[in-house]
């Protein structure tokens, strides 16, 4: 006869609401009257449970730090980032004494909390006592990262608004995304910070992460659109402003990719891959020859020509790239890759020419000559 025990953890039977927990003052300062409390006493902590937004070694400096962004589940609408640094990691406990989290797995974290510039965090107060550290339980791996809060432009997230109805408070932790927006100033490198403007004409802070892939890639230029952990760093009371978005790779940018074609009657232009609109509903455009891809993203274009028809070469014209470099001359069933770092305004001319066996129609036809006609500037 066999017995099974159950051993429940605390906070197994419920969560706390991150969304409460993360109510400020006036100033900014964190109302929950768990922060600094009584770490001895049981009713000093709390149970958080939601979607990873980051694995820790996308952010920060592994050997050092670990840090992961929980946001939560509806109806809670609140996010918290959880840190710990090996400074605090008890004498002789294994580094770090969590287990492995990618983003999108569902977790629980039980701990202390404190206030932090603007916002309240989960650590061990900075204290190496056992009894003060958290413990990290991963519920369900794969879940997936939740899509992308649609923040309306820049002017929406950089002013405090108390009640957190407006404002960039009601973006705390979470993960979030901008639309046509672009760099105004900063250093294009890892662990660098950006300013980023749109048509509000309000500034916001880009922090790319330490730990990412942006300096494989030229800076982008024009407008883009960018994922990230929307954050506050702000030191100085009152804590109503520096807020920011944290970019973890250079894919959570996306650039858009425009093709139109000038005498298709010739032939078509076929696109690999596809961007797959059903996983990115807030970036799906209402013209249909918008593509929009995540930063990176390898495109291959391939002239086909009409069955039955023939064409001589097909040209292809992209007017963001000044001189010689915004046009490339192919044959028929050739390709080109495009890597998607920018916007793009392609298009492609089919020209006829000779070799069909009647050697009147290249006379009729001719070289189209459509160079400054397509030769488009972006909107």
């Amino acid at each position: 006869m066999s017995v099974l025990t159950l051993v429940c953890a605390p906070g197994a039977f419920g969560a706390d609401s991150i969304w409460d927990i993360e109510a400020v003052d006036a100033n900014g300062v964190g109302t929950d009257p768990r922060i600094g409390a009584d770490p001895t006493l049981p009713g000093s902590w709390v149970t958080v449970e939601g979607i990873a937004l980051n694995a820790s070694s996308e952010m920060l400096d592994g050997s050092i730090q670990w840090q992961v962004y929980l946001q939560g589940e509806s109806p809670d609408a609140g996010g918290i980032a959880a840190w710990h640094g090996v400074w605090f990691n008890p004498s002789g406990w294994t580094w770090p004494p969590f287990p492995d989290v990618a983003a999108g797995d569902r977790i629980r974290i039980e701990a202390l909390i404190s206030d932090h510039n603007g916002k309240v965090n989960i650590n061990s107060r900075h204290s190496s006592d056992p009894a003060m550290q958290f413990a990290v339980t991963v519920l369900q791996a794969g879940v997936g990262v939740p899509t992308a809060r649609l923040i309306p432009d820049i002017a929406a997230c950089t002013f405090f608004d108390q009640t957190r109805a407006t404002g960039g408070e009601q973006y705390q932790a979470q993960w979030c995304q901008l639309s046509d927006v672009g760099i105004e100033s900063g250093a294009w490198a890892a662990g660098q910070t950006l300013t980023i403007t749109d048509a509000s004409g309000q500034d916001l802070a880009l922090l790319l992460s330490a730990m990412g892939d942006f300096g494989d890639y030229a800076v982008p230029v024009g407008t883009f659109g960018v994922r990230g952990i929307f954050d506050q760093e702000d030191p100085t009371p009152p804590a109503h402003g520096d807020y920011r978005l944290w970019v973890k790779h250079f894919s959570d940018f996306r650039f858009t990719l425009s093709l139109g074609t000038v005498n298709g009657l010739w032939g078509t232009v076929t696109v690999s891959p596809e961007p797959n609109d059903s996983n990115l509903p807030e970036f799906a455009p209402d013209d249909p020859n918008l593509r929009i891809y995540p930063g990176g993203t390898e495109v291959t274009l391939t002239a086909e020509p009409v069955e039955g028809r023939y064409f001589r070469h097909w040209e292809l014209y992209d007017p963001n790239y000044p001189g010689d470099a915004n046009y490339a001359e192919l044959d028929s069933n050739c390709t080109t890759t495009l890597t998607m770092a920018d916007s793009r305004e392609v298009t492609a001319v089919f020209k006829c020419g000779s070799g069909l066996a009647t050697p009147l129609v290249p006379m009729m036809l001719g070289v189209l000559g459509l160079s400054a006609a397509i030769r488009r500037r972006r909107g």
